[in-house]
């Protein structure tokens, strides 16, 4: 089911569990200027969210934001074969099957020198802005920023879960210290392997003009989002 949060952007919310963890996940809906959409981190199929979207706009964009959210990607593009797939380059060495269009160049972390400029996607340009996270080539992450909306969209480079998880959920994320805050856990942190390079990645992000943050998994930050974002970072904003 949608949820509206702004003019042209919505979400869907479902539930997704690992290791008896409801995690939760959420696939973040952007109908361009030319009324078509963009959906970010697409979630699992259903007809009924398909349908909500397909009265408003064709599906133009199915961007998987990283080498972990790309499960029911083709899922989608089964029902709109038109839909554009947008992926990291070494998608395909996670799964094989995917019809990709390649979003940045697969040497983004080789190259990180060269690639602190701020990337687009080809069709959405002036509206929606892609930036690479580099420094971690195992999630090859992405960010980024829908402008009409103030919106910066991150997909597992932070959680924010609080008090409404159960207690198995809050032990586990208390011991990954992403309890009750919104920040990256334990595991992320452990996945940088070029410091650097993911400092100036999040210093690009820091210069973008946004106020709401939407993730993946957690509560959306629905105001003072750079506030946010600049305190869960502050040791690689000072880097």
């Amino acid at each position: 089911m949608l949820r509206q949060l702004d003019t042209a952007l919505w979400v869907n919310e479902v539930a997704f569990t690992l290791l008896g963890i409801n995690f939760g996940n959420r696939m973040t809906c952007i109908q361009l200027a030319d009324n078509t959409f963009w959906l970010h981190s697409p979630t699992c199929y259903d007809q009924t969210t398909h349908q909500q979207i397909k009265t408003k706009g064709q599906i133009n964009y199915l961007v998987a934001p990283n080498l972990m959210h790309n499960l029911f990607i083709m899922d989608w593009k089964a029902y709109d074969a038109a839909a554009h797939v947008v992926a990291p380059a070494r998608a395909k060495k996670v799964q094989p099957d995917i019809l990709l269009e390649t979003m940045c160049d697969e040497t983004l972390d080789k190259t990180h020198d060269k690639t602190t400029e701020q990337k687009v996607i080809q069709g959405v340009d002036g509206e929606i802005s892609c930036i690479p996270i580099n420094g971690m080539p195992a999630l090859q992450e992405y960010a980024f920023v829908h402008h009409a909306s103030k919106t910066l969209i991150l997909t597992d480079l932070a959680f924010n879960f609080g008090k409404e998880v159960t207690a198995w959920t809050r032990l586990l994320l208390m011991a990954y210290g992403a309890y009750n805050k919104f920040s990256p856990t334990f595991l992320i942190r452990a996945l940088i392997k070029d410091k650097d390079a993911f400092s100036k990645s999040l210093k690009k992000i820091a210069l973008q003009d946004f106020d709401r943050i939407i993730i993946s998994h957690g509560r959306i930050i629905e105001s003072n989002g750079k506030m946010v974002f600049n305190q869960a970072y502050k040791k690689y904003l000072e880097h």
